[in-house]
């Protein structure tokens, strides 16, 4: 089938998104690579985001742009399929689910470079930096709250996209890793919500971070997909 050149736009956008946001994912201060102190973890964070403010600052700014550029992609996918059926159902709440989790990374991105600058120049001439630190472990409780809330949204926004994909595509490794993504995603969910209220299970939030790895890796296919046109991205008869 042709695809409109807003489709083929959104689908490079996504797909180039996903793959900075894998990038990102590793090389965040507080993530894969530099990971915080896990006996403090408010404090390791801060602390893992001033040491290396260069490069929280790059991540919070592509982090953002990249997660915008998906955003955009599943918003020119919500439209594509149209509004008639159960299935559209669950991808435009599925995409509305993805927006409040976008909107909530973007903010903490912003609080992870106000933590950055407030630790290494603090707000006024001859600051103190352990007093910026304690001010920048306030900040860092707030936005993990953030971060907590927006990933809920965010795993079961891929739940619901991928569950209402699972239904419109008829057969095909397409049908097959949509199904595999909607189990990865609803079991991600459990996870975090087991870490989030046993305090001594913590180590399951990083289990559940790692559950976006796979999630990333299908918004390629998907890109791809929304890219070079599929007949089940299309509305149905009752959209035309």
């Amino acid at each position: 089938m042709t695809t409109s050149p807003l489709d083929r736009v959104a689908g490079l956008l996504m797909t180039l998104g996903a793959a900075l946001m894998l990038v990102i994912f590793f090389i965040r201060p507080g993530s894969v690579l530099l990971p915080p102190d896990p006996e403090r973890p408010l404090l390791g964070m801060v602390n893992v985001l001033a040491n290396h403010a260069a490069l929280t600052h790059v991540s919070a700014l592509v982090g953002s742009l990249a997660i915008l550029m998906v955003l955009f992609g599943f918003f020119t996918l919500r439209d594509a399929v149209g509004r008639h059926t159960t299935s559209d159902a669950f991808i435009r709440f599925g995409v509305l689910m993805l927006t409040v989790a976008v909107v909530g990374f973007v903010l903490a991105a912003g609080l992870n470079h106000i933590i950055a600058h407030l630790v290494n120049h603090g707000t006024a001439e001859g600051f103190q930096r352990s007093a910026m630190v304690n001010q920048a472990v306030h900040v860092q409780s707030v936005k993990s709250g953030i971060r907590i809330i927006s990933s809920y949204a965010y795993l079961l926004g891929y739940f619901l996209v991928a569950l209402g994909l699972f239904a419109r595509f008829s057969s095909g490794l397409l049908k097959g890793l949509a199904l595999a993504v909607a189990v990865i995603a609803l079991a991600g969910t459990v996870v975090l919500a087991i870490g989030d209220h046993i305090h001594t299970l913590g180590f399951l939030y990083r289990v559940a971070a790692l559950a976006v790895l796979p999630l990333h890796l299908w918004v390629i296919v998907l890109g791809d997909t929304l890219y070079n046109g599929h007949a089940a991205l299309a509305p149905t008869p009752g959209d035309r």
